[in-house]
């Protein structure tokens, strides 16, 4: 019998607060900090985990993006 190993997580849950009040919850994916972002916006019913494969493909090591994927909370 094959046990799936666990994957460990390539993200971080991440909160940002505009002045007037607005959270939006974002997820940063493993990446280098100095590379330029890939920002992930979703349309009206997507949530930010509906760009997790893309993400984690952009984001990987020795990666040109680093990936952020958005969702206002």
């Amino acid at each position: 019998m094959d046990i799936a190993k666990p994957q460990t997580q390539a993200w971080a849950d991440r909160y940002w607060t505009s002045c007037d009040g607005l959270k939006l919850h974002y997820r940063d994916y493993d990446g280098p900090a100095d590379r330029p972002p890939l920002l992930m916006l979703h349309g009206l019913t997507r949530n930010a985990r509906d760009f997790e494969n893309v993400a984690e493909r952009y984001a990987g090591t020795g990666a040109f993006w680093r990936s952020i994927s958005a969702v206002a909370a």
